[in-house]
């Protein structure tokens, strides 16, 4: 029953999309007042993410809902938009930009966070999803682990805290193998399935 309140274990870490703080106090209320650990964050409007400066400016839209609370963020960040294409995310066209939004993403974190979270070009292996999906570059997957990649050297230089997710997306009528686009070792920290 979807009106039932229900209690986490003590060792649970859940996570909830939220559009605003009165979102998030009605879904712990219904969690059982436990309350979530952390809320999912993105640093882009819609999937389709028209530009960097629109990303950008939507990150202090998502800060000031939640400011002055103490949850913890964790954020799905953009490889490329849908006007700038990964071959100039890939040129450092916007290097400038994506390390302003890092440093608005660090800013932001609860006092004494440990880590901050972002998992760059989530779910690349839908075909159509993102500017960075699957059909990206057809069968081949370089172009995106190379974006993918780029911006993780850029986010990680910004504060020791961060740490990169890869999010595949799990699908039964997935068409597109994750696997093929992971960045490797050395640029991920977490596997965040959806």
């Amino acid at each position: 029953n979807a009106n039932t309140a229900r209690a986490l274990p003590a060792l649970c870490d859940a996570g909830v999309r939220a559009a605003d703080s009165a979102t998030l106090t009605a879904q712990n209320t219904w969690l059982g007042g436990s309350g979530f650990t952390h809320v999912h964050q993105f640093a882009m409007e819609t999937n389709a993410g028209p530009t960097w400066a629109a990303c950008r400016a939507w990150i202090d839209v998502v800060v000031a809902r939640f400011a002055g609370l103490s949850v913890e963020q964790k954020w799905a960040f953009p490889i490329c938009t849908t006007a700038e294409p990964i071959a100039q995310t890939l040129a450092g066209t916007h290097d400038a930009i994506i390390l302003d939004m890092a440093r608005a993403i660090a800013a932001a974190a609860p006092t004494g966070a440990r880590y901050i979270d972002i998992r760059p070009g989530w779910e690349p292996n839908f075909s159509t999803s993102f500017p960075w999906g699957a059909t990206l570059d057809g069968a081949v997957s370089a172009t995106y682990i190379a974006g993918f990649r780029h911006v993780a050297r850029l986010l990680r230089s910004v504060d020791t805290r961060i740490r990169i997710g890869y999010c595949p997306a799990f699908r039964l009528d997935g068409a597109y193998s994750w696997q093929d686009r992971y960045p490797g070792d050395e640029f991920v920290d977490l596997l965040t399935p959806d």
